[in-house]
């Protein structure tokens, strides 16, 4: 049974790394498939309870072409800022579509949210990026990086077991979010790039507007006197606006402990950490804290 727990924990959080809500992929059998990202936290900070995130996609997998829909949202309780009258939660249609294998590893996917993202993979329990719609992300610091805009369009591209490089664009108003991606990963490592343009202003056209954002990931993973190591390395750039993310975690049978720092132009450096308790590779419970005063207790829900 521990052996069984280890390998679901280091195939549904580790290499070779899946986003199973943003990437695209085929399931290993025919059939249905429910995966779910969420984050439910106590900020111990402000005394406030949030469903900060909440991600479900369900794949109906036949052979050569997956159908899936994705919904998301968030529960906000309040911002000890804020009165409320009310409480602001939702949960809506974030994507929806085909993706087709057209032949030998070329994939054509019209979809709801087609724009390729950033890197979402962490260790910690707390993402470091944020939306910037999402109420219940109201104590992001400016560390964080934000998520730029998707919207319906459609990704093609190539993919085999260890290689993926696809184009992809959407439509948000005038913003016409666009993205290229490349990945390549073997058991004990990937490198991921991605570059999106978006314009800055979505309720208008103008081409002096457009912004882009770069970034490279790297993560690694080894055996070191009987424990599992992981390490992400990576570089953000929006503008003249340089982001760096860098997380070392250490697993001990069910057990994780990870750290970060995030060092962003003009912007004092972010140091986090976080505790795990993992499940199966499906849940986990665990404690977070940072340097400018955050700190929740959380449950992360990923597979």
């Amino acid at each position: 049974m521990r052996v069984l727990l280890i390998f679901c924990l280091f195939s549904a959080t580790a290499f070779g790394y899946l986003d199973t809500i943003h990437d695209d992929y085929f399931e290993k059998e025919t059939g249905g498939r429910l995966h779910s990202f969420g984050l439910m936290a106590f900020g111990a900070h402000n005394n406030t309870f949030h469903l900060r995130q909440f991600f479900a996609r369900y794949n109906q997998q036949f052979e050569g072409i997956q159908f899936f829909l994705t919904l998301n949202g968030q529960k906000d309780t309040h911002d000890p800022a804020t009165t409320y009258n009310y409480l602001l939660g939702n949960i809506n249609l974030y994507d929806y579509g085909v993706d087709v294998d057209v032949y030998k590893g070329f994939f054509i996917s019209p979809r709801g949210a087609a724009t390729y993202r950033v890197n979402f993979h962490t260790y910690l329990l707390v993402p470091p990026q944020y939306y910037a719609t999402n109420n219940a992300e109201f104590d992001a610091p400016s560390q964080f990086l934000p998520v730029f805009l998707t919207g319906p369009g459609i990704r093609l591209g190539y993919r085999n077991e260890n290689f993926e490089i696809g184009y992809s664009q959407g439509d948000n108003r005038h913003s016409i979010p666009i993205a290229v991606m490349a990945k390549y990963q073997t058991e004990d490592l990937y490198l991921r790039g991605v570059a999106q343009f978006t314009n800055e202003d979505p309720t208008i056209y103008n081409s002096a507007l457009w912004k882009a954002h770069v970034q490279l990931s790297l993560g690694v993973q080894y055996d070191w006197l009987g424990l599992k190591f992981a390490e992400i390395v990576e570089v953000s750039r929006i503008k003249n606006d340089w982001w760096v993310r860098l997380e070392q975690a250490v697993f001990y049978k069910e057990w994780s402990l990870a750290i970060r720092e995030i060092v962003r132009t003009n912007q004092r450096l972010l140091f986090e950490g976080s505790i795990q308790r993992h499940f199966l590779g499906a849940a986990s419970l665990g404690a977070y804290a940072a340097t400018d005063g955050r700190a929740y207790l959380a449950t992360q829900v990923n597979f």
